[in-house]
């Protein structure tokens, strides 16, 4: 799927938060899934953070279910197309770039525009590229709403949701994104709740990592689900028909 739309509340669905290139992790929870008869939703962030197969990862979203936009695709595809307008790349975008290419088996050239050339080859031969592109900024059934940061709590979702669709597409810029894909501002101590103003239906939320167990990662109207498994933290994964957290230990 290939666009945010919206499902019958009977169908299950397998949250699964950033995995940030853990592909045996990934693999776990795409099991799970299918133990459950439930569909694969991954919250974005599947690249970054140097981890250890992002191509194996993307690949595995591709196949399994559908994905959401995260921050982290947001900036990988705003610096393609800040490379190939000319623009200014800072040292993280070069890091970014280097990682992808390391992942994609691309050698170096040194230079950002054949190398950021290159590296779109590789990834449109796989059909990595285009799936990016096409990844919708939320999800959303009848009881659920998916998006990678969470919403705003003073807003309408109804008026986010029009805003988030004008404001995730790939400009070049890798300092502009919603907010709801890539807020740094919301606690790490666990979920907040999400005043029925906003939506009577419930957000399930990924973004920043946290060390916290399951019990702190509910609220009203809100899942958290990100966790530290790079640090040897448990997946923490939400099953929308039974509304309950799996663990998947990492370590």
């Amino acid at each position: 799927m290939s666009k945010a739309e919206t499902r019958p509340a009977q169908e299950d669905f397998l949250a699964i938060p950033d995995l940030h290139g853990e592909l045996e992790i990934g693999k776990r929870a795409v099991d799970l899934a299918s133990k459950l008869e439930a569909t694969p939703v991954f919250l974005g962030d599947l690249i970054g953070r140097q981890g250890p197969n992002v191509k194996g990862t993307v690949e595995l979203a591709c196949e399994n279910g559908t994905t959401i936009l995260g921050n982290h695709e947001l900036f990988f595809l705003n610096i393609l197309v800040a490379i190939k307008n000319g623009h200014f790349i800072y040292p993280k975008g070069r890091r970014y770039l280097k990682e992808m290419m390391k992942s994609y088996s691309v050698e170096r050239e040194g230079n950002l525009l054949e190398d950021a050339t290159n590296l779109t080859q590789a990834m449109t031969e796989e059909g990595h590229l285009s799936w990016m592109e096409a990844l919708p900024p939320f999800y959303e059934s009848e009881e659920t709403v998916m998006v990678h940061a969470g919403p705003k709590l003073d807003e309408p979702w109804d008026v986010q949701r029009k805003k988030i669709k004008k404001q995730a597409k790939p400009n070049g810029s890798t300092f502009s994104a919603p907010i709801q894909i890539c807020d740094s501002t919301h606690k790490l101590s666990g979920a907040q709740a999400v005043p029925e103003t906003v939506d009577s239906r419930i957000f399930v939320t990924g973004h920043r990592h946290s060390g916290v167990g399951a019990e702190k990662r509910t609220a009203k109207r809100r899942v958290y689900l990100t966790s530290r498994i790079h640090k040897g933290d448990p997946l923490y994964v939400w099953e929308s028909q039974t509304r309950r957290i799996h663990t998947i230990e990492t370590a």
